[in-house]
């Protein structure tokens, strides 16, 4: 609906995008990272160590999930846009070059199966931002250049977070509440220190919410 109400300005349905595409990584990122870095102590912890053989492709999976919300708000600008036989072409190419893909690589075992699809995945996220973008004058490279920093920043914390807590040797869910915790200690430090634009924004929503609240 948001799209849609902006439908006729193109410039702006690019900045409102390009916010969102910003937002959704700096907040959503976090959290599939959390799953990935964690993914051993969350399967033992939920479904006992009988599925540990279920780590990678959880992993797996996840990164494939990465930026599926970025898909969503790209289909939305497409769709607001009035081009629906342009979804109608993409996913139909891309659920050929699926099909294509599991035929070739069904006779190498299970892993190549989930292997190929998490980059069927990235691919059809990355043709909904190729082709949105081609609407709104906001290609493909200017907005993985968008998301690139919070991204990068997220993935960084969260490597040094993940060795943190391996060298305490603890318990599954105190590595995981010690992961969690330690995360958003040094991401909210790095983003105020950096002033990282999508912290702001959320920073100031919160503050003038609480303002008018009161």
């Amino acid at each position: 609906p948001v799209f849609s109400k902006i439908s006729e300005n193109l410039d702006q349905m690019k900045q409102a995008l390009r916010k969102i595409n910003k937002l959704v990584i700096y907040v959503y990122t976090p959290f599939m990272f959390l799953l990935i870095f964690n993914a051993k102590q969350i399967i033992v912890l939920l479904l006992t160590e009988k599925w540990l053989a279920a780590v990678p492709i959880f992993q797996l999976l996840c990164i494939g999930g990465l930026l599926q919300p970025i898909q969503y708000y790209n289909t939305n600008i497409i769709k607001a846009l009035g081009d629906s036989a342009l979804i109608l072409k993409i996913n139909f190419f891309s659920r050929l070059f699926i099909v294509i893909g599991l035929v070739l690589v069904v006779n190498y075992g299970f892993y190549y199966l989930i292997i190929f699809q998490v980059f069927s995945m990235v691919f059809v996220t990355l043709s909904f931002m190729k082709f949105s973008g081609l609407k709104i004058k906001y290609n493909l490279f200017e907005q993985l250049k968008d998301i690139a920093v919070n991204f990068s920043v997220s993935f960084l914390i969260s490597v040094l977070c993940f060795y943190l807590t391996a060298s305490l040797n603890l318990s599954n869910i105190w590595s995981i509440i010690f992961y969690f915790l330690s995360f958003i200690l040094i991401y909210l430090i790095f983003s105020q220190l950096f002033k990282l634009e999508s912290y702001l924004f959320i920073k100031n929503l919160i503050v003038n919410k609480l303002i008018s609240n009161n």
